[in-house]
């Protein structure tokens, strides 16, 4: 049987919306470095996190946590320092992009839900920080005792993967199917999930940001303010 490859870390040092330089260092992973050859030397990092106007040593022990956690690899190459993204970085990075630069509703929702159950207890705080990050991140909205919900079907592996990475997947469960029973789909809202089935189809249960306007590109000045807090919302920490 395969080994998995050893899930990197998560700290809850980093939360989304915050401007740290943690934070600003998968913007700068998602923006510059997976486009180009996924990799940055550290001069250059120390001269964009420079312009931004964070501190030397801050930038630097921004490379080493992140370095750290797993999700880049420094290669010293005489006296210089290339860091490279980790196969674990491209995936949460890739997935990311397609996030973030999607525009416009789902399109031809089937009515399947998938539902997570994951009991955490409070002690441990590193797999109920990585659990909420995560599945938020994929689109499930939490209904509080350790349940989360997502109209998102073709997410139940990435749900099931965020468990396991947790190390919670034992005792958790995931359910995936339609609504059965009495009420129409506007019902469901007022049943108590907090979202009604049309906001979920159209794909808003995990909020959303325009594309580029055309012409800008990925590193267009529009939008980009609504685009760097969403990197920093997928920052694990």
């Amino acid at each position: 049987m395969a080994e998995r490859e050893p899930s990197p870390s998560v700290s809850r040092r980093v939360t989304g919306g915050s401007s740290s330089a943690r934070g600003m260092m998968f913007t700068l992973m998602g923006e510059f470095v997976l486009p180009g050859d996924g990799s940055a030397w550290t001069s250059a990092v120390l001269a964009v996190f420079g312009r931004l106007g964070v501190a030397e040593k801050a930038t630097r022990q921004a490379l080493m946590r992140t370095g750290n956690a797993g999700w880049l690899q420094p290669r010293k190459e005489g006296r210089r320092t290339r860091w490279v993204l980790t196969p674990a970085a491209r995936r949460l990075l890739t997935d990311g992009a397609e996030r973030i630069y999607s525009f416009g509703p789902v399109q031809d929702w089937d009515g399947r839900w998938v539902i997570v159950r994951a009991r955490i207890p409070d002690s441990d705080r590193g797999a109920r920080h990585m659990v909420r990050t995560r599945l938020s991140w994929a689109g499930f909205g939490s209904l509080g005792a350790g349940l989360w919900i997502s109209p998102h079907a073709a997410r139940e592996a990435e749900a099931v993967r965020v468990l396991q990475d947790a190390g919670v997947a034992a005792g958790a469960h995931v359910f995936t199917g339609g609504r059965g029973g009495l009420g129409g789909g506007k019902a469901i809202g007022a049943g108590g999930l907090g979202l009604s089935a049309g906001r979920a189809a159209d794909g808003r249960v995990s909020g959303g940001v325009p594309a580029p306007p055309p012409g800008t590109g990925r590193r267009g000045t529009r939008a980009e303010p609504s685009r760097r807090a969403k990197w920093v919302a997928l920052s694990p920490g």
